[in-house]
């Protein structure tokens, strides 16, 4: 969600699914965006492919959220990737 006085958004993942392959996570990322949008209060703003960069996002949904109450504003959905697994062995 964004704070409306900074605009910055907050790191509040719902859902934190994992894969290594790429098709199936553009299917996920896909699917969350259709589910999202099938709420009369949301309002699809953009979907846009990103330049792999240090946050490592490779897609982002932006939507405008109309339900009264703490869910009110803008929120994303984010396609990122991890270059490091700091649970890893390796």
């Amino acid at each position: 969600m964004r704070n409306e006085d900074t605009r910055i958004f907050s790191h509040l993942p719902v859902t934190h699914m994992v894969t290594t392959d790429r098709k199936e996570a553009e299917k996920w990322f896909d699917a969350a965006v259709k589910k999202a949008q099938r709420s009369h209060f949301n309002k699809l703003i953009s979907v846009e492919d990103k330049k792999p960069n240090c946050m490592c996002s490779l897609k982002e949904a932006q939507f405008e959220c109309g339900e009264p109450g703490y869910v009110k504003g803008r929120f994303l959905i984010n396609l990122t990737c991890y270059s490091h697994n700091p649970m890893s062995d390796n």
